[in-house]
């Protein structure tokens, strides 16, 4: 499990990261890197 650690905190960051573009979206906070809309949707 030691050696995962890495890994697990580079996951947690990203997920962390997928949630704030998420509540973005919903108007639920505020990302301090705005990202153009049609990248968003090129995401989906």
């Amino acid at each position: 499990m030691i050696m995962m650690n890495g890994q697990h905190t580079e996951f947690n960051r990203l997920l962390g990261l997928g949630n704030q573009l998420l509540m973005a979206r919903q108007g639920l906070a505020n990302v301090p890197l705005r990202l153009p809309q049609a990248d968003l949707d090129k995401a989906n």
